[in-house]
């Protein structure tokens, strides 16, 4: 799994991303426990939601992982 790829990477001195499916507060409390220093949350599985995909981003920076956001378009910036 994606994870047990993170704790491989454990040795290394460089800013770790979790590139997965970031959906709910779980995942992100899990990543904490890992190695890895941000998670990416994809703009797009929250456009019928987005007050979903801030309050992931608020809990990121609570647990001490950086959240980064990808978006594709201007819609999903406004976001």
């Amino acid at each position: 799994s994606s994870v047990e790829f993170l704790e491989k990477l454990a040795e290394i001195s460089l800013p770790i991303l979790r590139k997965d499916f970031i959906i709910d507060p779980l995942q992100i409390k899990y990543t904490a426990s890992t190695p890895a220093s941000a998670v990416l949350l994809i703009a797009k599985l929250f456009r019928e939601k987005c007050e979903e995909l801030v309050r992931l981003v608020d809990y990121s920076h609570l647990v001490g992982i950086e959240p980064v956001v990808e978006i594709y378009d201007k819609k999903e910036l406004e976001i």
